[in-house]
């Protein structure tokens, strides 16, 4: 199957969700929906958590490799990979393997960028760009996954959280600047 074209640089367009990218990124959201009922098996849970950092990785290689990079698929994948973090965060909250620090230490990225997100859509500025993952937003989401690994194994996880949180702070202020400075100007 030959690639498809890419949609121009920031249209969202229904279409790109069923390309193959999309697909794969998906399968995150089917993931976060099993994970709750299988937290409990230690095994199962970090081969679900295994598998969700395999398909962010995937689903980007597969997009530009095909050519097929799209506005609709780094929201796709954004979306994808809040779900599953969110699922898991709630799942061991319930469980009371996380505290409410644990849990804001964790979403400080989207602490920090929830608003600017929404100023964006709000304006419509933020559907009319594309948006690209970026190297600091995929560390910070190897990070919120290792601290994660470690509480399902029952390790010592302060470390990675704190490095998370810090490294999530940066990523979602470095994400306000950007936005800010991709904003039109005012007339």
């Amino acid at each position: 199957m030959a690639p498809s074209r890419p949609t121009q640089a920031g249209q969202l367009r229904a279409r790109d969700a069923f390309l193959l990218p999309g697909w794969i990124s998906f399968v995150r959201v089917v993931l976060a929906a099993v994970f709750p009922f299988v937290v409990e098996d230690v095994a199962v849970a970090v081969a679900l958590l295994a598998a969700a950092g395999a398909s962010d990785v995937l689903d980007g290689w597969v997009a530009r490799r095909r050519g097929e990079e799209t506005a609709m698929g780094a929201v796709l994948d954004a979306v994808a990979d809040k779900a599953f973090v969110a699922s898991i965060l709630v799942a061991l909250v319930l469980r009371h393997r996380l505290g409410a620090l644990d849990v804001v230490l964790l979403s400080t990225r989207e602490i920090v960028e929830a608003p600017v997100l929404a100023w964006g859509l709000v304006r419509r500025a933020g559907v009319e760009r594309e948006r690209r993952a970026n190297a600091l937003g995929k560390i910070t989401t190897v990070l919120q996954f290792a601290a994660l690994l470690l509480v399902l194994l029952r390790r010592p996880h302060t470390v990675p959280m704190i490095g998370a949180a810090a490294l999530g702070l940066v990523t979602g202020l470095t994400y306000a600047v950007r936005e800010r400075a991709a904003r039109p100007p005012a007339q």
